[in-house]
């Protein structure tokens, strides 16, 4: 009987664990939100800080792509390259992270990465025949990038012309 009047009026116990992920899962949405906010307000620099610590909570590929287009926008590629990376890891079938980290090399003037990553994106589509716009469009945009490439590479490299004439 004293159990009955205890949980009667203390209410309903959680369990403590479940608490913390309750709370750990709105603080995430709460940091993510608040990121958002500041980079459409132009603060960009409260926009990372908000990302990070929404990513040290939970690691969310959304998350990840706000705050490599940020990394990319305030120029600290070293960072966005990183960011791509983990997010290739996470969902390796999505071709628009392959064509962003392929632009991001060619900001870099890294055209020998820039051209693998293309290659990787133009695989995923042939391959496996996902993609999340239509396959002229990838191709297309995979050609351009390896064109750019081609274009930009250095005079002396043969190395380089000689990878990427097996590609077509």
């Amino acid at each position: 009987m004293p159990n009955f009047f205890k949980s009667f009026f203390a209410g309903k116990t959680e369990n403590p664990e479940e608490e913390k992920q309750k709370n750990a899962k709105k603080n995430f949405e709460i940091f993510k939100y608040d990121g958002l906010r500041a980079q459409r307000m132009g603060r960009p620099d409260y926009a990372i800080k908000c990302f990070n610590e929404a990513l040290a909570i939970e690691e969310d590929f959304e998350t990840l792509n706000y705050l490599s287009q940020l990394y990319i926008q305030t120029g600290e590629f070293g960072k966005a390259h990183e960011l791509l990376e983990r997010m290739i890891a996470l969902e390796p079938e999505l071709t628009s992270t392959y064509l962003t980290l392929a632009n991001l090399c060619f900001m870099q003037e890294d055209y020998q990465e820039m051209a693998d990553a293309a290659h990787e994106g133009y695989e995923v589509i042939c391959f496996d025949n996902i993609g999340e716009i239509s396959l002229e469009d990838t191709i297309c945009s995979c050609d351009f990038i390896m064109h750019l490439a081609e274009v930009n590479r250095p005079k002396d490299s043969n190395e380089f012309y000689a990878v990427n004439t097996n590609l077509k």
